[in-house]
């Protein structure tokens, strides 16, 4: 679990890899995140570390967030909450 304060950004890191190299996808509550970058969120790929940021964070962002890799040999995911709270 991740706990955030409001109004600051979150961060998930979820490292991949794989041959083929795994497509990876983003869900929050088993909805898939935008593959895009968006005023919410942003993805990013660096080697094998897959990134989700979550931008000016709200209680709308409270949730559970699943990284899901997949090629031709398999599938393998991680799964993280985030819980935003008015103090640490």
């Amino acid at each position: 679990m991740k706990f955030q304060l409001p109004n600051y950004d979150a961060k998930f890191l979820c490292r991949v890899n794989g041959l083929p190299a795994p497509d990876v996808v983003w869900t929050k509550e088993g909805k898939v995140l935008p593959g895009r970058d968006t005023d919410k969120y942003q993805v990013k790929r660096d080697g094998d570390a897959c990134l989700l940021y979550i931008r000016n964070c709200t209680t709308e962002d409270n949730g559970k967030f699943t990284c899901t890799a997949k090629n031709s040999a398999g599938e393998n995911n991680c799964t993280a909450g985030l819980e935003i709270v008015e103090k640490m």
